[in-house]
């Protein structure tokens, strides 16, 4: 596998791992939102 080919492999991988923490995150923060309005 090419160096640059590598490289934008791991570019995605990247990319795909901040995508998928910030989907955690708004999942979390729709869950703290929901338990407030249950209060």
């Amino acid at each position: 596998m090419s160096r640059a080919l590598r490289r934008a492999c791991n570019f995605k991988f990247y990319f795909s791992l901040l995508r998928f923490k910030k989907l955690i995150y708004l999942s979390l923060d729709n869950n703290f939102l929901k338990a407030y309005d249950n209060i």
